[in-house]
């Protein structure tokens, strides 16, 4: 039988989806071969192990045959580090804002673990884009702000917290994402629920040219809660003010 496996359940078109012969490939698939079978151990289907492998005709074959793209593919390109495969993909029709199985979007996991051309691909096919502004700003990923911001992310996104990207970059002491999203037309008078400003969390952190900058970027002064009023001045001096009031 053509789709008879062996003790672990992979069938002729695993081995030769895993070592690359296209000409077999057509030959069983011609045949009637399951192109969705998957093995025993893992699961996987016959694409999974051609992704894998690197077998990238065979890959197109698949594909071109009616394989299959669900969640695995797609993820084991991210996982992986892999943003061309990623792209061909999403180019076949993968969904690029499908979670995994800790609801974490795909898009979250490339900016987690990288490269930036990773998540540059996905934010090319749609992926969705607020959420990982705020984490592309706190991690430094400059080029993936700025892909974000092209693509129409909104500056102004407010997290659980109260907190927008400008919050996460200047905790993250970026100056370059900061004067990248104040370009972008970030609000510098916003409040979190904790009635921090962004002034107070870049004085908080000693970032002088971040409130000089934040100062420049403000259209009209906003009204400091008690636990500002010394956010706004020069940090020499709002640490000479603690230090008397010891």
């Amino acid at each position: 039988m053509i789709d008879a496996g062996d003790r672990y359940g992979k069938t002729p078109l695993f081995y030769a989806a895993m070592n690359g012969h296209e000409a077999v490939v057509n030959i069983l698939l011609d045949a009637g071969a399951n192109i969705e079978t998957r093995d025993k151990r893992y699961g996987w289907s016959p694409l999974l192990y051609a992704i894998r492998n690197a077998n990238d005709n065979v890959l197109w074959q698949l594909l071109d045959r009616g394989a299959a793209i669900d969640v695995t593919p797609l993820w084991w390109a991210i996982d992986h580090g892999k943003p061309a495969l990623a792209m061909k993909l999403a180019t076949r029709g993968a969904n690029v804002n499908v979670v995994n199985d800790k609801c974490v979007a795909p898009l979250i996991q490339a900016l987690r673990i990288g490269p930036e051309t990773l998540a540059i691909a996905l934010i090319a096919f749609e992926a969705k884009i607020e959420t990982p502004l705020m984490l592309a700003s706190g991690r430094r990923h400059i080029s993936v702000v700025h892909a974000l911001l092209q693509k129409g992310a909104d500056v102004n996104f407010v997290n659980s917290v109260g907190q927008t990207a400008l919050f996460v970059a200047i905790k993250g002491g970026d100056m370059d994402i900061v004067r990248l999203l104040l370009e972008h037309g970030a609000d510098v008078n916003t409040t979190d629920r904790h009635g921090k400003t962004l002034f107070s969390i870049a004085a908080e952190n000693g970032y002088a040219e971040v409130t000089d900058l934040l100062h420049r970027y403000s259209h009209h002064s906003a009204k400091p809660s008690k636990q500002d009023k010394t956010a706004r001045m020069p940090i020499r001096t709002k640490s000479t003010m603690e230090m008397r009031l010891r």
